[in-house]
């Protein structure tokens, strides 16, 4: 209990763990000497740390709910709301909180982006006034801005889609222009050569055995240089077939052979695929990657990625996770230095590792959802081990992060 001489009104000799207001000075002593008041202390004395917490939610809930029934859409000032507020039964008072004064209730308020407030100067005196904000018109528009990022993400991969099924396509026409200009190649070779077929072959009766006759006929390449043929052992419209190697020898009547083949099956080939009336298949189309699985938690230390977010001035800040919204795909960060809660998807943020011996929070693996201890940090792999319930494991940078 504290009696604030610089306070009027109900402000000024107010109990707040007997929630009793006193008339006077006098009367506020007397009341702090009863046996009632001092059994409550005591009660105050064992947890303070719970009583100020829910003083302090007590008001804030009361005071938004006189704010949001009488003056929804006016821009009033925080003092005549809390005096609406006590005139209407409101047992908890600002001096019975963690905050000094009005103003900083109304900076919290603020900070909580609960309702909009701005200060000015009147008199040489701050005043703070708010605006209601209708929490259900800011989840909406905390849903739009998500939806909105991940249309932007979903757009970007498409158009990643798009750009290698062209580049895939065009090197299969690149691919299939070649194609029909060797089949041009080969199908004027192999008219050259049914024009200069030779004399067939002649037998030797009296060697008793059968004799090939080669019958050469030189026949001008592209590169300018005179080839021999064997027109004897080449079928009529074959490609034409060298009679000698690179060294100028002769080549054996087993490469002869295997030549006229080779040469024959590329004749044939290329007749086949001038006739087949059947276009190829179209190329299957490359399916969309899927999007990544979430795995945001509450109560673990992220940090913002993204420099578009506040104008770059949030790059690399560290926050905690306070509520994972959006499926998991996003979350609302409470940040350590600015101090503000702002929505971010996911993909926006990424794990902190803590120390040595931080605790962590497991968020993806076997050990998901479980607390754990960095027992040793493996910087080539990108990884640690951390103790999970006495056993070690050794987890990705990406499947844990600092808990809160």
């Amino acid at each position: 209990a504290r009696a604030m001489p610089g306070k009027s009104g109900k402000d000024r000799y107010w109990c707040q763990m007997c929630r009793k207001q006193c008339k006077d000075l006098a009367a506020f002593e007397g009341h702090c000497r009863s046996k009632a008041h001092i059994e409550m202390m005591q009660k105050f004395a064992a947890a303070p740390g719970k009583y100020m917490r829910q003083f302090g939610a007590e008001l804030q809930r009361d005071f938004l709910a006189v704010l949001a029934a009488k003056y929804a859409g006016k821009r009033v000032s925080a003092s005549l709301v809390y005096s609406e507020y006590i005139r209407e039964g409101g047992s908890v008072r600002v001096s019975g909180t963690s905050w000094e004064t009005l103003g900083d209730f109304a900076q919290h308020l603020a900070a909580e982006q609960l309702c909009d407030v701005t200060a000015e100067e009147d008199n040489g005196k701050q005043v703070y006034y708010v605006l209601w904000k209708d929490p259900a018109a800011g989840e909406a528009q905390e849903k739009l801005e998500m939806a909105r990022q991940r249309d932007e993400r979903r757009k970007v991969t498409a158009e990643d889609v798009r750009q290698r099924e062209y580049k895939r396509r065009y090197e299969l026409l690149k691919q299939q222009e070649a194609e029909a200009e060797i089949e041009k190649l080969l199908a004027g070779a192999g008219d050259d050569a049914g024009a200069a077929a030779p004399p067939p072959a002649l037998l030797d009766h009296d060697a008793g055995r059968e004799r090939v006759v080669a019958s050469l006929a030189a026949k001008k390449q592209p590169g300018g240089e005179n080839v021999l043929l064997s027109a004897a052992a080449a079928p009529a419209g074959a490609p034409p077939v060298p009679a000698r190697r690179e060294d100028n020898k002769p080549l054996s009547a087993l490469a002869k052979l295997r030549a006229d083949n080779d040469a024959r099956e590329a004749r044939q080939a290329a007749k086949r695929r001038k006739i087949d009336p059947t276009p190829p298949p179209p190329p299957p189309q490359a399916p969309a990657p899927a999007e990544a699985a979430p795995w945001l938690a509450e109560q673990i230390v992220v940090k913002l990625v993204n420099k578009k977010i506040g104008g770059g001035k949030y790059y690399k800040a560290k926050g905690v996770v306070e509520k994972v919204i959006d499926d998991g795909y996003g979350a609302k960060v409470r940040l350590h230095d600015a101090g503000v809660l702002i929505a971010v998807d996911q993909n926006d943020l990424e794990t902190v590792v803590p120390k040595v011996g931080g605790k962590v929070r497991v968020l993806a693996g076997a050990h998901a959802g479980r607390g754990g201890v960095v027992e040793r940090i493996l910087v080539d792999d990108f990884a640690a081990e951390v103790d999970v319930g006495g056993r070690l494991a050794k987890l990705k940078y990406e499947a844990f992060s600092k808990a809160a």
